[in-house]
């Protein structure tokens, strides 16, 4: 009689997932409902365009590898002014922006689409991506014209939670912010916490890592 099941260790973007599918489509008492399997969670954004601007090749291909999962099909660019580019040249359902980027940053590249968009009724939703998630750095992403934004480092569930509230239903809710936690001097790194980061998936950690190892000369 049971409407659904999780495999454990849960992940937080399958519970969140499974809860948002399980309230959205209630069986009634009586478990009338076939049984969700878990490992088969809902993919809200399927079919979905999603533009990806972000210049860090290892967040790139973290936020490209968890998109992709939902059933989005991702359009990576590196910089501000290919996302504007990109964004004038195809139809995409929503954009997640970093904001310190080459050439032209985040939040003018928001503002530039805003400008193109007015008077044309169009309305691309725009998550920013940022390091900074304080009060005043919150309010300067909602002025350049985002619609919300994530904090960095990503958290699967939060991206999960930005699909179902922008591609599934096409209606944002309330602005949050994320607390980001920090490692301990004692313990720098967790291999736990790396892995919930990525939804236990090992092979990303190891592509991750080699782009890690290219770049880390030159920062």
């Amino acid at each position: 009689g049971y409407d659904a099941f999780l495999i454990k260790p849960v992940q937080q973007s399958e519970l969140l997932n499974m809860i948002l599918k399980v309230t959205a489509n209630p069986s009634g008492i009586g478990g009338k409902a076939k049984a969700v399997d878990g490992t088969t969670a809902p993919l809200s954004g399927t079919g979905r365009k999603v533009l990806l601007a972000e210049d860090n090749a290892v967040n790139r291909r973290l936020a490209a590898r968890l998109l992709e999962k939902r059933g989005c099909a991702v359009m990576p660019v590196t910089n501000g002014a290919e996302a504007i580019e990109l964004w004038a040249r195809e139809n995409v359902d929503l954009i997640l922006m970093d904001v310190q980027m080459p050439v032209v940053d985040g939040l003018e590249a928001t503002r530039r689409i805003r400008e193109k968009e007015e008077g044309s009724g169009a309305h691309v939703p725009i998550i920013v991506l940022t390091a900074h998630a304080m009060k005043g750095d919150r309010e300067r992403c909602l002025e350049a014209g985002a619609d919300d934004y994530l904090a960095k480092p990503i958290v699967p569930a939060m991206l999960a939670e930005v699909i179902d509230r922008y591609l599934a239903s096409g209606e944002a809710k309330d602005d949050h912010a994320e607390s980001v936690s920090v490692p301990s001097p004692e313990q720098p790194f967790d291999p736990d916490a790396l892995l919930a980061r990525v939804e236990g998936d090992r092979t990303l950690v190891g592509e991750m890592v080699s782009l890690l190892d290219g770049e880390a000369p030159a920062l």
